[in-house]
């Protein structure tokens, strides 16, 4: 296995709903379809993303909002509803040198989004690290696109308050 400086990671998917149901998806349902295996720790409780420049993407692994228990996985370096949304961070690779930018534009195509992503990651990688990120955001965006058109998903938080598809 060599060793690697750069990753990246390309996806592009169709969604059968509008950018800004997409978008509300991405930014503030994120909990509802982003779960296990993709977190720091099986015990997390709530996955946040604060929708705006400098807002962060979190895990928490407390149910007490007190308390700062959880790890940092992005921070948001733009946005545009609903057509833009990019973030940089570790995105779970905590204990490398490693960061990366996730990149995700919407566009309207007829009934559907076009869902355009990209992951562009430098520091400490491999093979099989590429291989893992590529595999684990294929699954996630397929995830996104069960939640936004089926309703349903499965993700750490349950939030039936929170209806994406009216």
């Amino acid at each position: 296995m060599a060793d690697k400086t750069l990753i990246k990671v390309a996806v592009e998917i169709l969604i059968e709903a509008e950018p800004y149901q997409v978008f509300n998806a991405l930014t503030t349902g994120t909990a509802i379809w982003w779960g296990i295996p993709y977190l720091q720790r099986k015990d997390a409780c709530d996955l946040i993303m604060e929708p705006k420049i400098g807002g962060r993407f979190y895990e928490r692994w407390t149910l007490d909002k007190h308390d700062n228990k959880g790890a940092l996985h992005a921070t948001v370096v733009a946005i545009d509803p609903p057509h833009l949304l990019r973030l940089q961070g570790s995105f779970g690779m905590t204990t490398r040198a490693a960061w990366g930018t996730a990149t995700i534009e919407l566009k309207q195509a007829g009934k559907h989004t076009n869902v355009q992503f990209s992951y562009h990651a430098f520091g400490e990688l491999d093979d099989i690290i590429e291989e893992e990120y590529a595999r684990g955001w294929y699954d996630l965006l397929g995830r996104l696109k069960f939640f936004v058109e089926e309703g349903s998903a499965e993700g750490i938080k349950h939030d039936p308050s929170l209806s994406l598809l009216d």
